[in-house]
């Protein structure tokens, strides 16, 4: 006998742990839905930073099955008018508060249905501070029980993006940017390490900073490459370049944060 897969949900919210929010949340879903696997992708968000969290979401749904439903909560407009989107793209579904957090993913996967569910919900006594509870994870429960998509929204044409920040290239000179930066400190930037590996082969890779902080040469594979406590440049499990400290944060060494410049030096 074949057994049906059970569904996935995935919770990505600025909460923290501190808090029952995020338990309150997955509380609702239980309460009507219990047959399925639940996954905290993050809960660390920084307060407010949707270009965090699209950052995290664009870099970790692929990992997940098909049928994955994407349940995201960084809400600074919660309250105002601002639509909350049921996004279905990829065969996975993604609800979020449409301000641009599913932005970096709707780049990379075209989406076949996007509803504003934000007036179709069924409850009553809506928190103005809390839609993830009251909207967005009942929501996604009736999603999981089956519900023709079709009934829980109205269509929308647009919506808003956060456009992916590009890398500027000037012939042998690039200038990129600091994209994100994790837990471990690493400041995570805009350029694909893929796309400096060609120029790596044939050319010295001098890496620059707008800070009085001496250049990198070239990319490492390792971590153990270079000496406990210096600061490399090396291939990212995301794809991109990531500026590290060996046993330590770039971030507090460096002082690198989001929007920081980086510049990339092709020399022969």
């Amino acid at each position: 006998m074949i057994m049906e897969e059970k569904k996935v949900v995935a919770l990505l919210t600025d909460f923290g742990l501190r808090d029952n929010y995020v338990g309150a949340m997955k509380g609702v879903l239980l309460s009507k839905v219990s047959d399925f696997h639940l996954v905290d992708i993050t809960h660390e968000v920084p307060p407010q930073n949707i270009r965090y969290a699209a950052y995290q979401l664009m870099t970790c749904y692929q990992n997940f099955p098909k049928g994955t439903l994407f349940l995201c909560v960084v809400d600074p407009g919660v309250g105002t008018s601002r639509p909350i989107l049921l996004v279905e793209a990829n065969q996975r579904i993604f609800i979020a508060p449409d301000n641009g957090l599913l932005s970096w993913v709707l780049h990379e996967i075209k989406p076949t249905r996007v509803l504003d569910i934000s007036k179709n919900y069924l409850q009553t006594n809506i928190s103005h501070t809390f839609h993830g509870r009251d909207i967005m994870a009942p929501v996604a429960a009736r999603v999981l029980m089956g519900e023709n998509l079709n009934l829980l929204g109205e269509p929308v044409s647009s919506y808003v993006d956060i456009p992916f920040p590009s890398v500027q290239k000037l012939g042998s000179k690039w200038i990129g940017e600091v994209i994100a930066v994790d837990g471990f400190g690493n400041a995570i930037s805009n350029v694909k390490t893929k796309d400096v590996i060609p120029y790596a082969e044939n050319a010295k890779v001098w890496i620059e900073f707008d800070k009085k902080i001496p250049a990198i040469r070239g990319l490492v594979t390792s971590y153990e490459s270079v000496e406990i406590g210096k600061l490399m440049a090396i291939g990212g499990s995301a794809g991109f370049v990531e500026l590290s400290v060996r046993e330590g944060s770039a971030a507090q060494q460096t002082g690198f944060k989001e929007g920081d410049k980086i510049v990339f030096q092709f020399r022969t």
